[in-house]
Order: C-alpha cells, then sequence, then structure tokens
C-alpha cells in the first residue's frame, strides 16, 4: 500500500506541474490553441519522464509489471484530479475535457510501460 501511494503521490506531482505551467500559459489557449496544447504537450512528457527515471531507480525486478502499476495509478490520479478542477470546478464539458485533455493521458501508460518494457528487456539480456 505504501508502494502504491508513492506512486500516487509522484502522479499528483505530475499533474500539478502540468497544472501550474497551464495555468502561466493559458493566455495561448485562446489565441494559439495548437501552441498551447504543444507546450502541455513537452512539459507533460518531460516531467513524466524525468519523474518515471528517479522512480525505476528503484527497482530492481518485475519493470514491466511495475511499469503497468505506475501507468494505470498516474492515468487514475490525473484523469480524477481533472475531473474534480476541470470538470467540477471550472465547469469544462465533460466530452470536450474527454476529446482533450483526458485522451492525452493514455500516454501515462504507455511511457510507463515502454520504460518497464525497455529495462526488462535490457536486464534479462546480461
Amino acid at each position: 500500500m505504501k508502494h502504491a501511494l508513492k506512486i500516487a503521490f509522484s502522479g499528483f506531482l505530475l499533474w500539478l506541474v502540468c497544472f501550474a505551467i497551464a495555468c502561466v500559459v493559458w493566455p495561448l489557449h485562446a489565441s494559439q490553441f495548437m501552441f498551447f496544447k504543444s507546450i502541455m504537450i513537452v512539459s507533460g512528457s518531460v516531467t513524466g519522464m524525468w519523474l518515471l527515471a528517479r522512480h525505476f531507480r528503484k527497482v530492481q525486478t518485475g519493470y514491466l509489471k511495475e511499469g503497468v502499476l505506475v501507468g494505470i495509478i498516474w492515468f487514475i490520479v490525473n484523469i480524477g484530479l481533472d475531473l474534480i478542477v476541470l470538470v467540477a470546478v471550472l465547469k469544462t464539458p465533460l466530452l470536450e475535457y474527454l476529446i482533450s485533455p483526458g485522451i492525452g493521458y493514455l500516454c501515462m501508460p504507455a511511457m510507463s510501460v515502454g520504460v518497464g518494457y525497455a529495462l526488462s528487456g535490457r536486464k534479462n539480456s546480461k
């Protein structure tokens, strides 16, 4: 349970960093939407990979399983926080949210499973 809470906390940090960046670049949302989205994709990817690198330094075995676990927990945490903040509080229509940014959160399990898979293959070949 403690392990899952640590993963959930890093998922919260990922969401918080992206939310803070979104707040700073929000004026671009209306005038240059694609630029805004690009900034969000890059900042989320860089932050996520940094957090994954830190996380996997402590993992000794079961890399693929760990990648799946991290991806699922981060996905749930980030979707949950977005549903609270963006949909419930800021009144973003649910369908609009699900199309963007909701679907973008699928990158989290894709990246974490990919890292786990890559590490699994590397460690098994030694």
